[in-house]
């Protein structure tokens, strides 16, 4: 590991311990430290072409279950608890068919992203979608068989909603959940998944031009067809889709994302519910503003991408808009105060909601000199908070993936590990640092837009004219004076430069005056936090 990358890693652990004497809070914080988790839930009997992955036609396809994994906190007795439904990654085919090694609710993100959300107190469903395109055909073909695995996968992310609503009522309330308490995310593909559940509201949305077959330009042909695959709720009877748990709702309160798009800016609209998004800003498959969808040719060693959807919307426009309509209003005025909220604030150009990741390159690898990927390739973190076990990987392709590619194809494990370590780190330690960070971001405003009546934006931040930071900026020496009405003295300070890394950390401080010399940090903007009790603030600063 680079010595930038270990600075890196070493100031997030710094910033994301707790400290002592700060309360715990459900929802908020981990309060319970252990989970239990119910595998193979079948929440949905849909008609499917997966059976027939390589070759599939609508005439292939056979009702198959759709399978979530439900995450509870153990010991816990509560039986109004909000949902979090997470969709996986994996391009909407297979694991190894889709040229990876994530792709399954088993993957480490969706193990340890659920687990740290049931400890706050959440019950969270991991699904599984209805998985295959036709990803050995003509561009035309992929592009359009793409975006019928999309629709059907909103589909089945509504339906797993509706799922629990229809528990809640029906199966006396077998999961202990608030069924007016629901938010949809996902990582990845998933993440696809959540942004069309939050913005696909009408077919009619669909019928742009670059989602229409123009071959015959005097008998255009729409790409999706609700007579065979139903609206995109999914609650009607269509040629391949069977109404799951219809006479109920599919509104959920929040949508949220780790990665994906939006299909076309234009399907936001002034009353969709409220958005969060975490994206590696250079992204090169998951467009951050507006840019073309993506995804890998299976039949070419490295991976050829090609464009999949065109035009598709980051979350840099989406939230764009979202926050023009007024969408994102109920995080507008909240002080957040915490060091993940004012980093996200300095670059995300007032999208209200995003969190931007700007990531390291992949440094180059001496174990992929000589096996079909130039070990000294570069390309920028994509997913960085995901990683997988290198070894089960490797044989994992060796074992199956010459059975489920067409006419020979037998790909070294090793090419398939380089091939998937471009793009994020595969280093757990790291990644989970990403991921904590995403968690650190979504966390609180879940809480708002779930209505849990959290102490997010009510009582956990000092008022800013209590104290003052002079002179600011400053070329040698900083004082802090605290003036609370309270009489309580500063606890704790930090100093962290606009990358979250902490360069200063002062405990005990038991004062309510402070100086803080500049002696050998760089010239720059620096987020100062100070705690007073169980309160904090955060404040801008400036050394020059």
């Amino acid at each position: 590991m680079n010595k930038l990358l270990t600075l890196l890693l070493t100031g997030m652990i710094i910033l994301f311990t707790t400290i002592p004497g700060m309360s715990q809070e459900r929802y908020l914080d981990e309060i319970f430290t252990d989970v239990q988790v119910t595998h193979n839930v079948m929440y949905s009997f849909n008609f499917s072409i997966e059976p027939a992955l390589f070759v599939p036609t609508i005439s292939d396809t056979i009702q198959i279950p759709q399978l979530m994994d439900v995450y509870e906190p153990m010991g816990d007795t509560a039986t109004n608890r909000p949902v979090i439904i997470f969709g996986i990654t994996g391009t909407f085919l297979p694991r190894i068919v889709n040229q990876g090694f994530t792709g399954t609710r088993g993957d480490s993100t969706n193990v340890a992203f659920a687990t740290a959300m049931a400890k706050k107190g959440y019950v969270v469903a991991v699904v599984e979608y209805r998985k295959g395109w036709v990803f050995l055909g003509p561009a035309l073909t992929q592009q359009k068989t793409i975006l019928d695995a999309s629709y059907r996968g909103i589909q089945d992310m509504r339906a797993a909603v509706r799922y629990f609503r229809a528990t809640e009522q029906d199966s006396m309330n077998m999961w202990g959940v608030d069924p007016g308490r629901i938010a949809v995310g996902g990582t990845g593909t998933g993440a696809y998944m959540s942004y069309g559940a939050t913005y696909l509201d009408r077919y009619e949305q669909t019928l742009l031009e670059k989602f229409i077959d123009f071959t015959d330009p005097l008998n255009p042909v729409p790409f999706l067809d609700t007579l065979i695959y139903g609206n995109p709720e999914g609650t009607d009877s269509a040629y391949i889709n069977a109404p799951q748990h219809p006479g109920f709702s599919s509104k959920f309160n929040m949508g949220f994302a780790f990665g994906g798009a939006l299909g076309d800016p234009s399907w936001v609209e002034d009353d969709d519910p409220p958005f969060v998004a975490v994206h590696s800003y250079r992204d090169p498959f998951q467009p951050y503003a507006v840019g073309n969808v993506f995804a890998a040719d299976p039949t070419t060693m490295p991976p050829t991408p090609f464009a999949v959807i065109p035009t598709a919307s980051g979350p840099y426009s989406t939230l764009d808009s979202a926050t023009r309509l007024g969408n994102q209003d109920i995080f507008k005025d909240v002080e957040w105060g915490d060091p993940v909220s004012e980093r996200a604030a300095m670059i995300n150009d007032g999208r209200i909601g995003l969190y931007p990741f700007i990531t390291p390159y992949t440094p180059g690898d001496a174990m992929c000199e000589g096996v079909g990927v130039a070990g000294d390739t570069l390309q920028e973190w994509g997913t960085c908070w995901s990683w997988f076990d290198e070894a089960t990987g490797q044989a994992n392709w060796d074992t199956t993936y010459k059975d489920l590619i067409a006419a020979g194809a037998q790909i070294p494990g090793s090419v398939a590990v380089c091939v998937n370590k471009r793009g994020f780190p595969n280093d757990a330690a790291v990644a989970k640092m990403y991921l904590d960070t995403a968690i650190m971001f979504l966390t609180p405003r879940l809480a708002i837009a779930l209505e849990l009546g959290t102490s997010v934006g009510v009582d956990k931040f000092l008022d800013a004219q209590n104290f003052e930071v002079f002179p600011n900026p400053s070329s040698d020496v900083m004082h802090i004076e605290y003036k609370g009405v309270d009489g309580k003295p500063i606890d704790h300070i930090q100093l962290m430069d606009i990358s979250g890394r902490v360069v200063r950390s002062f405990s005990d401080v038991n004062s309510s005056s402070f100086e803080i010399q500049k002696d050998n940090l760089t010239e720059g903007l620096y987020i100062l936090q100070i705690r007073v009790g169980e309160k904090m603030a955060n404040k801008k600063i400036m050394f020059n």
